[in-house]
Parts: structure tokens; sequence; C-alpha cells
């Protein structure tokens, strides 16, 4: 007795819809947070898009041991874990990527498993390379106000993500930092020696294609008192008065400004304001 025809597995592998030639893949590039298609194109025949063969697109991703995305006709799509939610089929067979993330990077193919053909098995190894791109964000900044001790080590640290990866440039009081005492390594600012002169505003900047964005510090300096105008010396008759101008800078700002005399001098009387 003749036994019924079994269905057949059978394997297509769809065009991509770019042209590849000499082993270039396509490109499609999308932003973080944003949306793609991955878009294929059959050939014509009973593998092509309009046609009623039962058949099972699936999305696989280089590197994987699974399928990003496997659909069979009416029945739910098996969907990869970190693409829950993210991945479905529109057009038939193209894969739509929502909430891109950094992480989806990579090399896509589609394929198609006809259940009622029987045809010659076909792999064009064309893979579609998806590209995301992200504003830079701040992963380490310094606090916004920060407090040194005068003639102590300063370090600033600021560390940025973002795809590509973004350069880290530092300001002070909005311009480029040109002092000898400071020194950049990567996104770390240097104060080898913090002095009262490098007290003020310094801005991290973490800058890529895609955006810039900045992270201010304000620098505090604590020390004794400096003194920034210092008394003249004045030649006068003993019956005039003599005004000495004495000026000090400090943080905290709480000092006292004393008069010394001395030794073997006749004392005079004098009076601080």
């Amino acid at each position: 007795m003749a036994q019924p025809d079994q269905p057949t597995l059978t394997l297509v592998t769809l065009f991509c819809m770019f042209y590849v030639s000499r082993g270039w893949s396509p490109e499609v590039q999308g932003r973080e947070g944003g949306v793609v298609e991955l878009d294929c194109s059959l050939p014509s025949g009973p593998s092509s898009p309009g046609s009623a063969s039962p058949r099972m697109v699936e999305w696989v991703r280089r590197g994987y041991d699974t399928a990003v995305l496997m659909s069979f006709g009416a029945h739910a799509s098996r969907v990869h874990p970190e693409y829950e939610g993210r991945v479905s089929l529109v057009r038939s067979t193209s894969l739509r990527v929502a909430r891109l993330m950094v992480e989806d990077e990579g090399a896509y193919e589609c394929q198609l498993f006809l259940l009622d053909h029987v045809t010659n098995v076909s792999r064009s190894g064309n893979w579609t390379q998806l590209s995301v791109t992200a504003p830079p964000t701040f992963t380490t900044t310094p606090p916004s106000v920060v407090e040194a001790l005068a003639g102590n080590r300063l370090s600033l640290s600021c560390v940025a993500k973002g795809n590509p990866v973004p350069s880290i440039t530092w300001l002070k009081d909005g311009a480029g930092l040109r002092d000898q005492a400071v020194e950049i390594q990567g996104g770390t600012l240097i104060l080898r020696a913090v002095t009262p002169e490098l007290r003020g505003q310094y801005g991290c900047r973490a800058s890529n294609p895609d955006g810039n964005i900045t992270h201010l510090t304000t620098l505090q300096v604590k020390g004794p008192p400096v003194i920034v105008i210092p008394p003249r010396s004045a030649s006068l008759n003993m019956s005039q008065n003599a005004d000495l101008t004495c000026k000090a800078i400090a943080d905290p700002p709480k000092h006292d400004l004393r008069v010394e005399e001395r030794a073997g001098e006749k004392r005079p009387s004098y009076r601080v304001s």
C-alpha cells in the first residue's frame, strides 16, 4: 500500500534587500531607544512573501545559539529573552527592533523554512550589520562642590559611556586648561598642588557625534590666610597719624590681623580696623 506524501522541510535563505557583493554586508544604523527594520526580499516562486505555502520565518544573529525570532504561521512567535517585547515581524519577513540598545549591534540573517516543497537548499551567507549609536551619559562624576586643602594633591574623575565612545575634555570657568599645575590623564583631572588660584568652576565635557553633555564641579580651596596687599613703609613726623593697609584672604574667611612690634623700639599707639 502506497504511503501518503509526508511534508518536507526545506530551507531557503532570504535575500536581503540590499545587494551584497565581494563580501560586503549591508548596514542599517539606528539610535539608542529608537526603532529599525531589517528588510528582506524573496526571489519569485513558491518562497515569495505572497505564497500560501506553510512556512516558518526565522531571524538569527551571529554568535547566538538560538534565534532572535521564530515565527510559524498563526502561532505565537518565539523570541530570544534579550529581545522579549522588542522584536516583531513586519511585511511577513522583515524584522522590526524597538527600544534599541547598544548591545543590539551585530550581524543578522533571515531564513525561511518551507514545509511542502522540495527545492535545493540555498544559503547566500548575506548578513545585515546593525549599528546602534548612543549619546554620551555619565557613569562617574565628581561631586558638585569639592573642598581641598592648599598644597594637597587632588584628582577629579569623569567617566562617560556612549557609542562611539565619548571623548572627555576639561574646562575651568568655561575656558580650556593651560595651567602647568594641572594634568589630565584620560578622563581624570589631576591638580598636583592645590593653590588658591586654582579655585573656581571646573567642567567635564563628554562628546561624540550623537551629542555632548557637561558636568560642573566647584572647587573651594581651604588653607591659612594669605596676605594679598602688604602694608607699605611710610616716613612721618612724630605727631602725624599713619594709615597702613594690609589685606589678607582665607577660607574659611575668619582670621585676625595684629601688629607686631620690633624689640627695643618705642611702642606707638595704634588701632586695627
